[in-house]
Formats: structure tokens, C-alpha cells, sequence
């Protein structure tokens, strides 16, 4: 009985990590699959995020929020959870900005002298984002490219 219910597991999880992968292009970011497609892999990778394998879900649906899209209450949610479990310069500049639109600018602010102090190395990229996204927001985001800027002795103009 041990057994069968360690392979459903086991199917079940194998399941969800080869649609996870499968999905990962089309269901969180901008793509070239047809609009029905993104949609069924939106809502699948959706769905993953409730599973076993929500913390690598969650991180690929933040990662793949489009800039231009005003921030969604449930998206920040989700970036602040990921920011606990996967703190990279990626997801910190995109939670920046989902706070930045969603009019939190000192905090955003903050994230991001604590990403530039954390990933020092990776400023180019960081401003990369912030280029991108600065048609949805020119003000919000305005204010944290000159907040990077500024970050004293590391080199992030």
C-alpha cells in the first residue's frame, strides 16, 4: 500500500515538473506561441503555483510579469514570497518596480539600494529592467534609475 502511494506521488510530481517546464516560456512572459496557447500555460503554470513545485512557479511567473502591465495586489504578494526564497537581482528589481506602479516609491527605493549593495555586479542589468520598463511609468521608474544611480562607491551609471 507504502508502494502505490509513493509512485501516485511520485507520478504526480513528475507530472507537474514536465508541465512546469513545458510551460515555462509561453505561460509568463511575452512570446511568439498563439494567444490561446499563453493563455492555457498561463493558467497552468497558475495552477502549478498551488503544488508541490509553487516556489519555482511563482519565481517564473514574477520573472515573466510583462513591465507595461500596471502592478497586480496578488503579483507583489508573490514577488515579496519569492524574494524569501530566491533573492536575486532579478526578481529585487522586479518587485522594485511592481511596488514603484503600485505607489510604494520609498520602498521600492529601499529594495533597490539593498539589490545594488547585495548584486553589485549586476547594475547594467538592473538599469536593463528599468530601461524596459519605464514607458509604463515614466515617473516611478525615473525615480529608481536615479536612485541607482547614486548608490555611493559602486559604479551603477
Amino acid at each position: 500500500m507504502m508502494c502505490v502511494a509513493l509512485a501516485t506521488g511520485l507520478a504526480l510530481s513528475l507530472r507537474d515538473y514536465v508541465l512546469l517546464n513545458v510551460t515555462q516560456v509561453t505561460g509568463t512572459s511575452t512570446t511568439l506561441a498563439s494567444r490561446g496557447d499563453a493563455q492555457r500555460d498561463a493558467k497552468t503554470i497558475g495552477a502549478l503555483a498551488q503544488g508541490i513545485f509553487a516556489p519555482v512557479a511563482e519565481t517564473r511567473i514574477v520573472l515573466g510579469y510583462p513591465l507595461e502591465q500596471p502592478a497586480d495586489p496578488e503579483i507583489i504578494a508573490m514577488s515579496a514570497r519569492v524574494m524569501r526564497y530566491w533573492p536575486s537581482s532579478a526578481v529585487a528589481v522586479r518587485r522594485a518596480l511592481l511596488l514603484a506602479q503600485a505607489g510604494k516609491p520609498e520602498e521600492a527605493g529601499k529594495l533597490i539600494d539593498r539589490a545594488v549593495r547585495a548584486f553589485p555586479t549586476r547594475c547594467s542589468a538592473m538599469r536593463a529592467t528599468l530601461e524596459r520598463a519605464r514607458l509604463a511609468n515614466p515617473a516611478a521608474i525615473e525615480q529608481l534609475l536615479t536612485r541607482l544611480a547614486r548608490n555611493q562607491g559602486i559604479d551603477c551609471s
